[in-house]
């Protein structure tokens, strides 16, 4: 099976060239040497799945027996999280939690829900090294905590919003959750290509060594799910 796996400029190199039917030597030069290498087909045929890294922070517990999920099917879960943290951090009672969440708007729960189905997720980034040095890219820092549930957070009172979060940061840790697709393959090799041309140059990295993935609102299925790689946390 010929898969892209961009984990670090070594895999990169490594999976263009089998891909490519070159070695990774000879595929290495040609970039700094700033040739063409870029097939003539996009897909190329022998590309059969890529190894995407999705960004989030989570349990040391969390297991995937469902697969990873979009944003629709995680809505009710992580907004059950924060009402199990506001029980155990007595933060407010029962008839307050219900009036709280109440008082947000259907949009505001729902997030994003006028926006199309790709940005539902489950998303994935082609270069793991985006997630851990985006250099000039405008990433967004998904480690934090999920997007969604720092949404939910911002719509509660401000000292509710800003506990809860904190909370939930304090009880989870930064992780890049592996998985293989064998969709969206259009534009993968050029991406990749840019990554390690970038990378050898010893260039930041920059437009174009980015590529992104959405299942549509689809799950990606827990045998698809590779593995999960927990990160020091950040100190910046």
């Amino acid at each position: 099976m010929c898969e892209l796996n961009c984990f670090d400029l070594d895999s990169t190199l490594k999976s263009l060239a089998r891909i490519l039917s070159t070695e990774p030597e000879e595929l290495g030069a040609r970039l700094l040497g700033g040739q063409h290498v870029l097939p003539g087909h996009d897909p190329p045929p022998r590309l059969e799945s890529v190894v995407w890294f999705h960004a989030t922070r989570i349990p040391r517990n969390t297991r995937f027996d469902s697969g990873l999920l979009p944003t629709p099917l995680m809505r009710k879960r992580l907004l059950e999280t924060l009402h199990n943290l506001a029980r155990e951090l007595d933060l407010c009672s029962e008839a307050e939690w219900e009036r709280m969440v109440s008082t947000m708007s259907s949009q505001q729960l729902r997030w994003k829900h006028s926006l199309p189905a790709a940005d539902d997720g489950p998303h994935g980034f082609l270069t793991r090294e985006v997630i851990l040095d985006p250099g000039e890219l405008p990433i967004f820092d998904y480690t934090y905590a999920p997007e969604y549930l720092q949404n939910l957070c911002s719509a509660f009172p401000q000292d509710v919003g800003t506990t809860l979060l904190a909370a939930y940061r304090d009880r989870t840790s930064r992780a890049i959750v592996k998985f293989r697709s064998s969709e969206h393959l259009a534009g993968v090799i050029p991406c990749a290509v840019t990554y390690a041309r970038v990378r050898l140059s010893g260039q930041p990295l920059r437009e174009g060594c980015s590529h992104g993935f959405s299942g549509s609102g689809t799950p990606i299925p827990s045998e698809d799910v590779i593995g999960i790689e927990w990160l020091q946390e950040s100190t910046a």
